[in-house]
């Protein structure tokens, strides 16, 4: 089992997800040195704490998908929101996600998912909870990343 540096959730080491997951977490820590006004419209820093709620909500959902479909489950781009919030975004010929990792306190994330044709979603999730994607209406959709 490996441990993450930065957030102590533990992984699977020789789960295939790990190593291109774990990559873009630790790539997508730049934005942890983000100051106010980053973006030159007022935008606060991306705190430690909302960080990694959104490391480990993927850490979990990358492991999930592993255990439902043997698939690694396509890595996402991770970039700070103006609010202080962070998006985590896959977008695939199939289908497109976004996730919105608000800022705490009591974190929450918002999502919108497209399939290009047959719906569009929208809502709110608990991005701390192991079944974060329960909440769906067509969890199916989700796995078609």
């Amino acid at each position: 089992m490996e441990s993450s540096r930065a957030t102590g959730v533990v992984a699977n080491g020789s789960a295939p997800w790990v190593s291109t997951i774990e990559s873009a977490i630790s790539d997508s820590m730049w934005m942890l040195g983000l100051e106010q006004d980053w973006d030159e419209e007022g935008s606060p820093p991306i705190d430690e704490a909302t960080w990694k709620v959104g490391a480990d909500f993927l850490r979990r959902q990358a492991d999930a998908h592993w255990r439902r479909h043997s698939k690694v489950m396509p890595v996402p781009h991770i970039t700070p929101g103006s609010d202080g919030s962070i998006d985590i975004h896959w977008k695939t010929d199939q289908f497109e996600l976004l996730v919105n990792i608000q800022r705490g306190p009591g974190f929450s994330a918002g999502f919108y998912g497209d399939d290009y044709g047959r719906l569009k979603i929208k809502g709110v999730l608990d991005p701390t909870s192991e079944s974060a994607w329960a909440c769906l209406p067509r969890p199916d959709l989700v796995d078609s990343l």
